[in-house]
């Protein structure tokens, strides 16, 4: 059996093999999207690597360093990484601030079944919590 972590790691892998469609959710959004973009939950890059061929400036943030240290490899000299937690409305503020953001796509959240019973609070404030701080 998988560890938890591995199962999220894993899934994104396979959605990285789904180009056409990860470019085609990505026609949705492109016509609202500024220049300089905040992406929270960035994993292991799908969603950046549109951005980033799309000539955006991204920050992208993650909780998970293994993430962020993917990203650093992947994308070199790019972007702007930051370990984040959508959980703290502080550091969420700190970066839209500091980095001038025009846009937030949250994509942070728990979402496998098994691990979040058992942690319900945990998974409440990254999935719940984490949502009304972006809004924010």
């Amino acid at each position: 059996m998988y560890d938890q972590m591995d199962i999220g790691e894993e899934s994104q892998k396979i959605m990285s093999k789904a180009r056409w469609y990860n470019r085609w959710l990505y026609s949705f959004v492109k016509p609202y999207l500024g220049k300089k973009i905040l992406e929270l939950g960035s994993g292991i890059g799908n969603f950046t690597e549109l951005l980033v061929d799309d000539r955006r400036l991204v920050d992208a943030s993650d909780i998970e360093n293994k993430y962020l240290k993917k990203l650093r490899a992947r994308f070199k000299g790019i972007n702007k990484w930051e370990t984040g937690n959508v959980g703290n409305f502080n550091k969420v503020n700190d970066i839209v601030a500091r980095n001038k953001i025009e846009i937030i796509f949250h994509l942070a959240a728990q979402a496998l079944v098994e691990k979040g019973a058992e942690n319900p609070a945990k998974t409440f404030k990254v999935n719940v919590e984490g949502a009304w701080n972006v809004k924010e």
